[in-house]
């Protein structure tokens, strides 16, 4: 435990991490330990299927690999309380987030419907702007309401709408970030 600048002490209980490569905090050190390659490296043909461009994918620049975040796609939004339709238009890295938050509580051993304690939720993140245009020219946004679909777009709302979900009752944080 240490305090921090207000004085308040602050401790780390749990933690839950998704990697490229790793589901687990415990399986992202085995790769670490054991120097396994996380990162996906794409063929040209992969990435001409994917809608690259031919001529940038033959820059010497042009960096053909990325990281692959497996099950990024399973989210489960009943158990967070979201309708299909909500889960739809949430930003995929606040559904992940989700799913983070919930497991560093359970790494924890915290229930936070029960735990009358303050739990705080501090994130980093950056805009999605390539989901933001997606969710809008697909018209999922203009479905559902504008004000209503920024609380699942936009990163803004990352922390207090997870803490809100989650019932947190301690700060809660986004900073935006690069």
């Amino acid at each position: 435990m240490s305090k921090n600048l207000t004085g308040f002490e602050i401790a780390v209980i749990g933690m839950y991490g998704r990697f490229p490569g790793a589901n687990t905090i415990n399986e992202f050190w085995h790769n670490l330990q054991n120097g396994v390659e996380s990162i996906t490296f794409f063929s040209d043909k992969e990435l001409e299927e994917s809608g690259i461009d031919s001529e940038l994918i033959k820059n010497p620049n042009y960096v053909k690999a990325g990281g692959i975040l497996q099950n990024k796609d399973s989210f489960d939004a009943p158990f967070f309380d979201y309708t299909p339709r909500e889960a739809e238009i949430m930003d995929p890295q606040v559904r992940i987030f989700h799913e983070c938050i919930w497991g560093a509580l359970e790494d924890a051993g915290y229930d936070p419907k029960q735990y009358n304690g303050l739990i705080g939720l501090y994130a980093g993140a950056s805009p999605h702007f390539y989901w933001e245009a997606l969710s809008t020219l697909t018209g999922k946004v203009n479905d559902y309401g504008v004000f209503a679909a920024q609380q699942f777009i936009d990163k803004d709302f990352l922390t207090t709408q997870i803490s809100y979900k989650l019932n947190l009752k301690g700060p809660s944080v986004t900073l935006y970030t690069a």
